[in-house]
């Protein structure tokens, strides 16, 4: 009897085992390949500096510059000595280095050489992995500025891209910048992979008004058949509709398109079972709720590879991040959120690694990540008593707060947020429509 138990035992712990899923998300790599450490004019160790010094330039790369290709080369191979075998990997966007001079540092050229380079490299390293791959904002040039329908770039990203996708992708994609594959592995999931540079505040193609490139119609149709067809989705895409905690007011995607896309998500989130997008370089994640204010999904914000952060003054640690989800009904379990220390990595280049930064369930308290979880995450932050000593009894909620704000700069930040960052980070989790947002403000 004792041994049948045992073997029962075993049985259910290897069932368990083998329903808990993993998959990688990779973002915001931004190559600067003019990098150059031993430049004497700190102002021109690399372009991507936007004229700012370079604060301490070493052999991994500068937080004020975005990436070397060593730190590129090292997140990539970090992924599988961390994970070799994830169901799938989740690519959203961003390739190529912030300049104010493009027609000097980047060109049509250099956009698709740094996108197929990286593309080698994830191939590479991951060769029998699907990937998931959404254009950003910088994987066109001049950037933001991808106009609906075909270009020549595009084309040329769709070819490089092309052993990824069935072919039915393969010819949506190449004129459309979006797709969506169901084959993941998993009967029950689909991936749709949106091109949110048709919906990009900063696109001078796109008007606010209308639907570019039919994108709004073909997610409905992709959600609705997901539906019929029982299958759960996960979407993913660059740039996120809502706020920028950041700054005062910022939001990247036209004020139309962002209520037509919280649309979507309230009338089929019973479908949608994760949405991982990127952008803002920074951690942090998104809440929908319905009409009845209840909690109905959420959308997570990964943290980039590059240090540097937009166009003004901020800076990051380099970022990767490993999800676990349930194959059976695809939910959202945990992510373990992995981190580079430049600064330690410049002091110690040999010793340099990725480690740990936290996992969401020990990081954050919570159990899982379902939208009730994260509403309730949300819900305790709004409560901390900025004035509590995080370190005392009693200052429960302003420590789970301020640990939020450590982990938004991958531990790069590690100054208390005041009543004004609160009231920001508070408010762009809770609205992502614009109306609603600036009420809350």
């Amino acid at each position: 009897e004792m041994k049948l138990r045992l073997v029962l035992q075993c049985a259910l712990i290897s069932i368990a085992s083998s329903n808990v899923g993993r998959f990688w998300q990779i973002t915001d790599l931004h190559l600067d390949f003019h990098y150059d450490r031993l430049e004497t004019d700190t102002k021109k160790v690399c372009p991507s500096t936007y004229g700012f010094e370079a604060l301490e330039p070493g052999v991994w790369g500068d937080y004020k510059c975005d990436s070397t290709w060593k730190l590129i080369n090292s997140s990539i191979h970090a992924m599988r000595d961390i994970e070799a075998n994830p169901d799938f990997i989740l690519w959203t966007g961003d390739d190529t280095l912030h300049t104010t001079d493009e027609d000097r540092f980047l060109g049509e050229a250099k956009v698709v050489e740094t996108i197929k380079n990286i593309t080698d490299l994830i191939q590479q390293v991951f060769p029998q992995t699907k990937v998931f791959s959404a254009l950003g904002n910088h994987d066109y040039q001049p950037k933001n500025n991808m106009p609906p329908g075909p270009s020549e770039i595009l084309t040329e990203i769709a070819q490089i891209w092309r052993p990824w996708m069935t072919e039915d992708a393969f010819q949506l994609f190449n004129i459309t910048g979006y797709y969506a594959d169901d084959t993941t592995g998993n009967s029950l999931l689909k991936v749709i992979v949106l091109n949110t540079n048709l919906w990009d505040n900063y696109n001078d193609h796109i008007s606010g008004e209308g639907d570019p490139s039919g994108q709004f119609s073909w997610l409905r149709s992709q959600l609705e058949g997901a539906r019929r067809s029982g299958k759960k989705v996960y979407i993913i895409g660059h740039i996120s509709p809502g706020f920028f905690e950041l700054y005062e007011n910022e939001f990247y995607l036209h004020e139309n398109y962002i209520s037509n896309y919280i649309a979507i998500v309230q009338e089929y989130y019973d479908v949608i079972s994760g949405q991982f997008f990127a952008h803002n370089h920074m951690d942090s994640y998104r809440m929908f709720y319905n009409k009845d204010k209840q909690p109905i999904s959420v959308l997570f914000l990964a943290p980039g590879v590059t240090p540097r952060v937009g166009t003004r003054e901020g800076s990051v640690n380099p970022g990767i991040r490993l999800f676990q989800y349930n194959r059976t009904n695809m939910q959202i379990k945990n992510y373990d959120q992995y981190y580079f220390n430049l600064a330690a990595a410049n002091k110690h280049p040999i010793e340099a690694e990725w480690t740990l930064e936290y996992s969401s369930s020990t990081g954050f308290e919570i159990s899982d990540l379902s939208p009730t979880s994260m509403h309730l995450l949300l819900e305790r932050m709004k409560k901390a008593d900025l004035g509590c000593d995080p370190t005392t009894h009693g200052c429960e909620n302003n420590r789970l707060f301020q640990r939020y704000v450590r982990f938004h700069s991958v531990s790069y930040d590690y100054s208390s947020c005041n009543d004004t960052c609160h009231r920001n980070h508070i408010c762009a989790i809770q609205d992502v429509d614009v109306a609603l947002h600036g009420r809350c403000i």
